[in-house]
C-alpha cells in the first residue's frame, strides 16, 4: 500500500470539495459565504448545512448527530447521507459509511462522490474488488475524476499490481498536475519495480508540491523517503 494512502484528511477534503462544488461553491474557503447568504431553506437543509460545516472543522461526531436530525426530517436527502458517510468514514466506522454511501447512491445513482467514498471505505476493510468496482463506476460516470483514478491505483498497489497502479496514478496526475499524493505513490511503486531514477524523480516532485501546498508533514515524510532510497 502506498505511503500516503491512509491519510484520511486528504480523502475527506476531496469529497467535501466535491460536495461544495455541487452547491455551486468555487472553493472551500467560499463555502461559509455561500451557505450564509439569505435563502428559503427547509429545516432539513439548514441542519444538513450545519452538519456539513462540522465536517469541515473535523467535528465528525457532532456532524453525525446533526445529519441524523436532517435525515429524520427528509429521509430522501442524498447529500445528507453522503456527508454522514464522510463523517463515519473519518471515524473509521467503515460499515456505517458504506451503508450511508449506498443509500445516497440508491437515491441518486450518478452521485460520483458516493461511489468514490464507498470505494474508499471498502478499501479500508480489505474489500478490494468491491472498491475497484466502485471506482470503475465513478469513472464511467465521470472519466475526469482524478480521485477515483488515484484510489483505484492504491487498491491495485495493495493487490501487488504495480503496473496498473502506476497507470492509474499517471491518469490522476494528468487530470490534476498538483496531485502530490499521486506523485508520491507513483514514485514508491516505480521504485519497487526497480525504476529507482523515475521513482526518486516522482518523490522529489511530490515533495515540491507538498511544500508549495503548505503540507509540512508530508513534505518531511517525502524527504525522508528520498534520503532512504538514494
Amino acid at each position: 500500500m502506498g505511503a500516503y494512502s491512509l491519510v484520511i484528511s486528504f480523502h475527506q477534503v476531496i469529497i467535501i470539495l466535491n460536495i461544495a462544488s455541487s452547491l455551486g461553491i468555487e472553493n472551500i474557503a467560499d463555502t461559509a459565504t455561500v451557505l450564509n447568504r439569505p435563502r428559503a431553506y427547509t429545516r432539513s437543509e439548514n441542519l444538513y448545512e450545519q452538519g456539513f460545516n462540522k465536517i469541515k472543522t473535523q467535528n465528525y461526531q457532532e456532524a453525525i448527530e446533526i445529519l441524523n436530525q436532517s435525515l429524520q426530517l427528509n429521509p430522501a436527502y442524498a447529500p445528507a447521507y453522503l456527508s454522514r458517510g464522510v463523517a463515519r468514514n473519518a471515524l473509521a466506522d467503515y460499515q456505517g459509511a458504506i451503508q450511508d454511501y449506498t443509500q445516497a447512491i440508491a437515491i441518486n445513482p450518478i452521485l460520483v462522490e458516493a461511489y468514490v467514498g464507498r470505494g474508499d471505505a471498502r478499501q479500508a476493510i480489505g474489500d478490494w474488488q468491491g472498491a475497484i468496482s466502485d471506482f470503475n463506476q465513478a469513472l464511467r460516470i465521470d472519466p475526469q475524476d482524478s480521485e477515483a483514478y488515484y484510489n483505484r491505483g492504491i487498491v491495485q498497489d495493495s493487490l501487488g499490481d504495480e503496473q496498473r497502479a502506476i497507470a492509474d496514478f499517471t491518469q490522476a496526475i494528468r487530470l490534476n498536475p498538483g496531485f502530490a499524493e499521486a506523485y508520491a505513490d507513483r514514485g514508491i511503486a516505480r521504485y519497487r519495480l526497480g525504476d529507482k531514477q523515475q521513482g526518486v524523480k516522482d518523490l522529489r516532485q511530490a515533495a515540491k508540491l507538498f511544500l508549495n501546498q503548505g503540507d509540512r508533514t508530508n513534505y518531511q515524510r517525502t524527504l525522508d523517503l528520498i534520503r532512504r532510497n538514494q
